[in-house]
């Protein structure tokens, strides 16, 4: 059996910060939150669970990078709004302002309505074809969500609204 020693090096720094002692856990939770985007270094020491070593017997580092968030985001329409009821319109969202490649989700509310309605999922296409057969006139909102495709917030980073009138 093995133990193991997690150490964090942040961003210009040299010095690793021990942020979980020996223990026989080979893993540790790391909430990354509220951190500076940089890249990081994670150092794992392990050595056997007798062993009355003081360091390591054997080592891993792995980089971490967190990237910035977007700060922008531009939504067009393809034809542009005002359309006839019918058309189908191509939505398109470009995020800005951050690093690394980001994720979109469309959501459509409709005119007089409460609820959301889930357009399409978060993915790395920033467009989304909006087919308005069926529905009726009025001025629909388009909200599109964005952020970093490794970021594990459950909404968005940057939002921005759309609105489109059919007729």
């Amino acid at each position: 059996t093995y133990q193991y020693e997690f150490w964090l090096t942040t961003p210009g720094s040299t010095t690793p910060t021990l942020v979980q002692a020996y223990s026989s856990s080979s893993t540790w939770a790391w909430n990354t939150a509220a951190l500076p985007a940089g890249t990081y270094q994670i150092t794992v020491w392990a050595k056997n669970a007798g062993s009355t070593a003081t360091t390591y017997e054997a080592l891993g580092t792995l980089s971490y990078t967190i990237s910035p968030p977007p700060t922008a985001l531009a939504i067009t329409a393809t034809p542009p709004s005002p359309q006839s009821v019918g058309t189908t319109s191509t939505i398109t969202a470009t995020a800005s302002g951050g690093s690394g490649t980001y994720q979109y989700e469309f959501w459509l509310l409709a005119p007089g309505a409460t609820t959301w309605t889930l357009g399409k999922t978060y993915g790395s296409s920033n467009a989304w074809t909006w087919n308005t057969s069926g529905l009726a006139a009025g001025t629909y909102t388009i909200r599109v969500w964005a952020k970093n495709a490794g970021s594990t917030t459950t909404t968005y980073e940057v939002a921005s609204n759309l609105y489109f009138a059919l007729r």
